[in-house]
């Protein structure tokens, strides 16, 4: 999109950390807004989830 002239990215790093961190930090929102489960419980399933992607 940045060469197409879509986006101007000042800083291509830490568009890519803003951008990975969103990612990341889905489950921690999901965590955090549930109150019938435990943050332990969703952050184990979630891992358990990554990992099946994980060579």
């Amino acid at each position: 999109m940045a060469d197409q002239g879509l986006l101007r990215i000042d800083d291509a790093v830490l568009a890519a950390n803003h951008f990975s961190g969103l990612l990341l930090w889905i489950w921690v929102n999901k965590a955090m807004s549930t109150s019938s489960r435990s943050i332990e419980v969703i952050v184990y399933q979630r891992l358990l989830e990554c990992g099946a992607c994980l060579p």
